[in-house]
């Protein structure tokens, strides 16, 4: 039950609790929710109404499974069709199964009766933990993608690279600006930096342009956080470049550089501040802040005779999982039928023990 129905009597809170009284399932968990969200125009708006179902669904499949009852508050049609509904949460729903099952093992979906405006979302028991996200990438040539909880499962029990292969710290690349090496694989990432792009995001962050502003862009728009858990995980690491347009057509890549206007010390301190909230977990079995994993990164700015710097931002390949945004994401309910956060290392353990059967 949420804070909103305890406090207004929604209408539903009837329906709810004679439902209640009624059902076998080990937990149940109130959710509202309107239809209009469903087509909703405006990706935020989506996404914020889905993070709260998914850290609804994420509990219940971390605790012995149960019911979602979703209110739909502003659904007045008796129509029911429930099209909208799956296409909305579809890819949010198969994103927490963890354990290999299907999706018609793990959930079912009914009207609670003929008003169509009361869902009953069965979420079963998952053998392995649910995450909200994982908050951590892995590289492909291609780019950056969400490891499945096997492969996770996999670089943990095998322990990832032999002792020979991990490196002390970033390595990084000659740079060569007519050099035919300029392709993106797993160790090298490319990143146009648009100064209109960046001053718009500015504006929009009420925000003047500041180095604290470049580094936040940078980590969180240009996603340097997600390719540095990436790069991380990748035999010698890699390096990330800021100020270089992926090359297409084009026999060389567009470099432009960066026009910095404040100090290069200064953003090299800012990068290694970010550092915080960076999670690694160490193969010996322990979480630790990015700052005490020694020389994560490296960085160096290329001048160009224009003027403007190319950012390179290298990593090193780390023995263990580099998290970003302070680790994974999931949620269970405790012994006071409350939603609560999995700690890192309960999480872990759920991990290291799953086995796909």
């Amino acid at each position: 039950m949420d804070e909103a129905t305890k406090k207004d009597k929604c209408i539903c809170w009837t329906a709810y609790k004679s439902f209640e009284r009624s059902c076998t399932e080990p937990n149940i968990i109130l959710f509202h929710t309107k239809e209009s969200t469903f087509t909703e125009k405006d990706k935020y708006k989506k996404r914020l109404v889905l993070r709260e179902f998914e850290k609804r669904v994420s509990a219940l499949r971390n605790t012995e499974g149960g019911i979602l009852f979703i209110h739909i508050t502003d659904r007045t049609n008796n129509n029911s069709n429930l099209s909208e509904f799956d296409q909305f949460v579809d890819k949010s729903l198969k994103s927490l199964i963890a354990d290999g099952c299907s999706f018609v093992e793990s959930y079912s979906r009914k009207w609670l009766s003929l008003q169509h405006n009361i869902l009953i979302l069965t979420v079963a028991k998952g053998s392995c933990v649910s995450s909200v996200s994982l908050n951590t990438k892995v590289c492909s040539d291609h780019g950056i993608e969400f490891p499945s909880t096997f492969e996770l499962t996999r670089f943990v029990s095998k322990g990832q690279l032999d002792e020979s292969e991990a490196t002390v710290r970033p390595e990084p690349r000659p740079f060569h600006l007519k050099s035919q090496d300029w392709v993106e694989d797993r160790h090298i990432q490319l990143k146009a930096f648009f100064e209109p792009t960046f001053r718009t995001y500015c504006e929009g962050h009420k925000h003047n342009r500041s180095d604290k502003n470049f580094v936040d862009y940078v980590w969180n728009n240009l996603r340097f956080r997600e390719y540095l858990s990436g790069m991380s995980k990748v035999p010698r690491g890699g390096s990330y470049y800021v100020g270089i347009a992926e090359w297409k057509k084009q026999v060389v890549p567009d470099v432009h550089g960066i026009h910095l206007k404040g100090s290069k010390t200064d953003i090299t301190k800012l990068f290694k501040q970010k550092l915080t909230t960076v999670t690694v977990y160490s193969f010996d079995d322990k979480f630790k802040s990015g700052q005490k994993e020694e020389n994560i990164i490296e960085i160096q700015f290329h001048n160009l005779k224009t003027g403007n710097s190319v950012l390179e931002l290298a990593v090193k390949h780390v023995k263990g999982i580099v998290f970003y945004d302070n680790g994974p994401l999931a949620y269970k309910i405790d012994d006071k039928s409350k939603i609560v956060k999995i700690a890192k290392d309960q999480w872990m353990n759920k991990v290291r023990s799953w086995r796909l059967k």
